[in-house]
C-alpha cells in the first residue's frame, strides 16, 4: 500500500510530494514512518518540509528526536515546520531545543518556536521568553506573540515578566498583551490596563476594547466589566459605544445605572446603543419567568422572540416568514433586540428577503444607522437596498 506514495516522494512536483507525505502520514505504518524519516535527509528542501509536517502528526520518541535535529536544518522553512510540529506533539523534552531556537536568525522560525513553547506550556520557557520580549532589536510583532505565549503558559513569573516589559517600555499595550493580562486576571494586570485606558495614547484605548470584544467569552466577566466601566467614560464616542454594547453582552445587570446614564450621552450612536442594551437586559429578565403552556403557533413565535439558541433562528425564520402573518413579522421585529448579534443579523436578513410590507423599509433603513454592531448595520443597509428594489419591482 505504501510503495506508490514512497515513490512519489521523489517526484519533482511539490504538490505531488506533499500529497504523498500526507498519505503516508494517514497510513501510519512502520514502512510509512521510515520513508518519512529517510526523507528528512534528502537534499530537496521541499521534500524535507513535507516530511517534517507529516511527522508532526505522528509522534513517538524517534520522530521527536529527528524533529529536534531538524530545528538546525539549513533551510529556514524546514526549521519553522519542525518547531510547529514539536508544538503540535507537545513533548516537554523538546523545550530546551525550542528555547535555543528563539535565537534563530529567521523571524518566522522564532515565531513558530514561541507558539510551540506556548502550546507545550512548560514554565521553563518563561525566562527565555522574557529575554526575547526585552530585546530592543526584536520585531514588535514577535514581542506581541511572546506576550500571548506568556499568557498561555501562565504563572506568577510569566505575569511579572510581562508587566515589567510593559512598565519599562519594551512592549506597547496592544491586543495580544491585553488578552494575556486578561488570562492572568490579577489586580496588577487590572491596574496596568486601567491606567492605560485613562492615558493619552488613544490607540491603546482601541486595542483594549478590541481585545475585550474578541476574548469576552474566555476571560473572567468581572475583569472585563471593570475595564468596560472605565471605557464607558472614554472621550472617544466609539469606545463608549463599544463599552455599552459589551456590558450588555456579558449580561452585567449591575451596569444598568450606567446604561441609563448613557441615554443622555452627547453622542447619538451611544444613546441608541444604550437604549437597545437596556431593552436586551429587560429581554433577558423575561426569559427567566416560568414558561406558560403555548399552542404550536405561540411556541413558534416564542422561540423567535426568546430562544437563546441562535442556530434555531434560520430554519424557523424561513419557515414562519413564508406564512406571511403579521404576528410573525412582529416577532421577527422583536428578534432584532436579541442579545446575540448573529440572531439580530439573521432577523434583519429575513425581514428584508421574505416580507413585502412597505413600512419595513423605514425600519431597515433606521436599523442600518442605529444598530450598535457594525456587521448588523451592514446587513441592515444591504437588506434595505434589496428591499427597496423589491418594492419597486412589485409596484
Amino acid at each position: 500500500m505504501e510503495e506508490p506514495f514512497v515513490s512519489s516522494l521523489k517526484n519533482t512536483d511539490y504538490e505531488i510530494i506533499g500529497s504523498a507525505a500526507f498519505a503516508l502520514r494517514k497510513i501510519g505504518s512502520e514502512r510509512a514512518l521510515q520513508a518519512l524519516l529517510f526523507a528528512l535527509k534528502d537534499k530537496n528542501a521541499q521534500l524535507r518540509v513535507s516530511a517534517v509536517s507529516a511527522l508532526g502528526s505522528m509522534g513517538g520518541d524517534l520522530v521527536i528526536e529527528e524533529l529536534r535535529f531538524a530545528l538546525n536544518d539549513e533551510n529556514g522553512w524546514v526549521r519553522k515546520c519542525a518547531a510547529n510540529a514539536l508544538g503540535n506533539i507537545g513533548d516537554k523534552n523538546a523545550v530546551d531545543d525550542l528555547i535555543d531556537t528563539l535565537q534563530d536568525q529567521d523571524q518566522y522560525v522564532r515565531e513558530s518556536a514561541i507558539f510551540a513553547l506556548a502550546k507545550i506550556g512548560d514554565e521553563r520557557a518563561v525566562p527565555a521568553l522574557g529575554l526575547a520580549i526585552s530585546m530592543q532589536k526584536e520585531a514588535e510583532i514577535v514581542k506581541q506573540f511572546v506576550a500571548e505565549a506568556l499568557g498561555m503558559i501562565g504563572g506568577e513569573q510569566a505575569e511579572s515578566i510581562l508587566l515589567k516589559a510593559i512598565k519599562e517600555g519594551y512592549i506597547p499595550i496592544e491586543k495580544r498583551v491585553v488578552i494575556a493580562l486578561g488570562k492572568f486576571d490579577s489586580e496588577q494586570g487590572m491596574e496596568t490596563l486601567s491606567a492605560a485606558l485613562k492615558g493619552e495614547e488613544l490607540y491603546t484605548h482601541f486595542s483594549i476594547i478590541k481585545a475585550i470584544d474578541e476574548m469576552i467569552n474566555e476571560i473572567n466577566k468581572n475583569f472585563a466589566s471593570k475595564l468596560l466601566r472605565i471605557a464607558f467614560y472614554d472621550r472617544i464616542p466609539f469606545i463608549r459605544e463599544r463599552a455599552v454594547e459589551l456590558l450588555a453582552r456579558i449580561e452585567d445587570h449591575r451596569a444598568e445605572r450606567l446604561l441609563e446614564n448613557a441615554l443622555n450621552d452627547t453622542d447619538n450612536q451611544v444613546r441608541e446603543c444604550a437604549k437597545k442594551a437596556l431593552e436586551r437586559i429587560s429581554f433577558d429578565r423575561s426569559m427567566s419567568k416560568p414558561e406558560p403552556i403555548r399552542t404550536s403557533k405561540e411556541e413558534l413565535i416564542w422561540i423567535l422572540e426568546h430562544s437563546v439558541d441562535a442556530n434555531k433562528h434560520t430554519d424557523l425564520a424561513e419557515l414562519t416568514s413564508k406564512i406571511g402573518k403579521e404576528g410573525l413579522v412582529d416577532s421577527f421585529k422583536k428578534a432584532l433586540f436579541h442579545k446575540d448579534i448573529w440572531v439580530r443579523q439573521n432577523a434583519i436578513k429575513v425581514l428584508g428577503y421574505y416580507t413585502n410590507s412597505g413600512h419595513l423599509l423605514e425600519l431597515l433603513q433606521n436599523w442600518s444607522i442605529t444598530e450598535c454592531n457594525e456587521e448588523v448595520r451592514t446587513a441592515a443597509r444591504e437588506a434595505a437596498e434589496k428591499y427597496a428594489n423589491k418594492l419597486r419591482y412589485f409596484a
